[in-house]
């Protein structure tokens, strides 16, 4: 099983909001993001960054960091995962970064994704 949430990650200060992220230069280091909850005995880390790279048009430059393609990594096994995923995607606009704490998007940014 895998599970979605839609938020915030990168940044430093705590309670992000939409408002803040798109606006305040204080959460300007925010990016708007998918935190991917999965069971590695289910589906394993490398088809997780697979899908990402499917379903997300990795070559796009983002308008600022808020919209960055980044992969927010969880130790060194999952970044060195995401480096080698990612090196097999040469136009890629990507980066790989260590994970800071995951916030919840606001209620009527919620949605659905199925890997």
């Amino acid at each position: 099983m895998v599970r979605t949430a839609v938020g915030y990650c990168g940044g430093s200060e705590a309670q992000p909001s939409y408002r803040a992220v798109c606006s305040d230069p204080q959460y300007d280091d925010y990016a708007e993001a998918v935190h991917v909850d999965f069971d590695p005995s289910v589906i394993s880390y490398e088809k997780v960054l697979e899908a990402f790279f499917k379903m997300h048009d990795a070559t796009a430059c983002g308008r600022s960091r808020q919209y960055a393609s980044i992969i927010f990594t969880h130790g060194d096994e999952q970044a060195q995962a995401a480096q080698v995923a990612l090196a097999a995607q040469p136009r890629a606009a990507t980066s790989v970064e260590a994970a800071t704490p995951f916030w919840d998007a606001e209620a009527y940014h919620l949605s659905l994704i199925h890997i």
